[in-house]
């Protein structure tokens, strides 16, 4: 007896999900535990070393496995995945993350590596979501936002294929206390203009800037 259940799920969420998923052949008291641990960790290279379309097709269906196979009553505390995202169907990610909104997520965690990607309407109007962390990703189709719940947006290598988005972005963050941007970029657009108009609306805690606008 090394505690109840609720204590294992809690340390079990510091784990990556492939060492969760482990777990459960340990006992019969482990084996439905993984299901209701409050966090996923997805690490392309924490399950593969070469990317082939074996290991894509297995990372895939690991992902998507897992998801579907939560325990839906228990809230999704953070969802995180990591990988070269260019090579993967989009509809995948969309898939996931609408998942992840229908769990009351709270915190998202997105490396995907310069793929382009249209956040799902559920995510982009997800009221749990506290903090969202989007790395080296190119985000496209964001018409409405309403995330009244956020507090940190941490945006590192992303680029707008529109000026406007940002703006909606940041619009649709109200409560917005922690922003940290590098390497935000557009694609015709001198990013610290857009950050001169839209900086005054807000009242933020923390502001880190770093920067990134076309050669002029």
């Amino acid at each position: 007896n090394i505690g109840p259940d609720d204590v294992l799920c809690h340390i079990l969420s510091f784990v990556p999900t492939k060492e969760v998923v482990a777990t459960s052949v340990l006992s019969k008291r482990w084996k439905p535990l993984w299901r209701s641990v409050p966090a996923l960790d997805f690490d392309y290279w924490g399950y593969y070393s070469v990317m082939n379309d074996n290991a894509r097709f297995h990372f895939v269906q690991s992902v998507s496995t897992f998801i579907l196979s939560r325990d839906l009553n228990q809230p999704l505390k953070k969802f995180l995945i990591r990988c070269r995202s260019s090579v993967f169907d989009s509809a995948f990610f969309n898939a996931w993350l609408t998942t992840a909104a229908q769990s009351r997520v709270e915190h998202i965690d997105l490396c995907l590596y310069f793929k382009i990607i249209v956040l799902p309407p559920i995510l982009l109007n997800c009221r749990t979501l506290v903090v969202l962390k989007l790395t080296f990703l190119e985000m496209s189709g964001l018409s409405s936002v309403h995330l009244p719940s956020l507090k940190i947006l941490h945006l590192n290598n992303v680029k707008f294929l529109e000026r406007t988005h940002l703006v909606v972005f940041l619009c649709g963050t109200p409560n917005l206390e922690d922003l940290e941007t590098k390497g935000v970029r557009f694609r015709d657009y001198e990013t610290k203009e857009i950050f001169r108009t839209i900086m005054p609306v807000f009242t933020l805690f923390s502001l880190s800037l770093h920067l990134s606008s076309p050669v002029i």
